[in-house]
């Protein structure tokens, strides 16, 4: 089977009261970037400083390691984003769960309150405290 077309759907859930965001196959880095720019955008109209990035069915994105270092700097533009909680539910692909593992101590390095987790629940659950 060959690789997917990406698919990205963005939504503010009030019984989790986060901003989900689900990716399916291929994402460019400059889709990704956007992707947070729109979640950004979206938790500031809901009042909302959670996210829940639904990685499990994301595919390689075709960046590299350097897009992937970068990558946090579109939080940069954000007026207290170290003030938001973002989860990120890994990949079940091994390359791509080492790409978001490797931006989540990027982004911790930077100040930033992101996570991975292996499953939907336990990264709703870690929102929740």
């Amino acid at each position: 089977m060959g690789p997917v077309v990406m698919g990205i759907t963005i939504a503010y859930s009030e019984e989790i009261d986060s901003v989900v965001v689900t990716y399916s196959g291929l994402a460019t880095p400059e889709e990704i970037q956007e992707t947070i720019r729109v979640a950004l955008a979206t938790a500031v109209e809901n009042r909302c400083r959670r996210f829940l990035v639904d990685a499990s069915e994301l595919q390689n994105h075709g960046g590299t390691l350097l897009d992937t270092y970068e990558l946090p700097q579109v939080f940069e533009h954000f007026p207290n984003i170290r003030e938001y909680k973002d989860a990120i539910v890994l990949p079940t692909r091994h390359a791509e769960a080492q790409d978001l593992k490797f931006f989540e101590t990027i982004s911790r390095n930077r100040g930033y309150d992101v996570r991975v987790f292996p499953d939907r629940q336990t990264a709703i659950d870690w929102l929740a405290e």
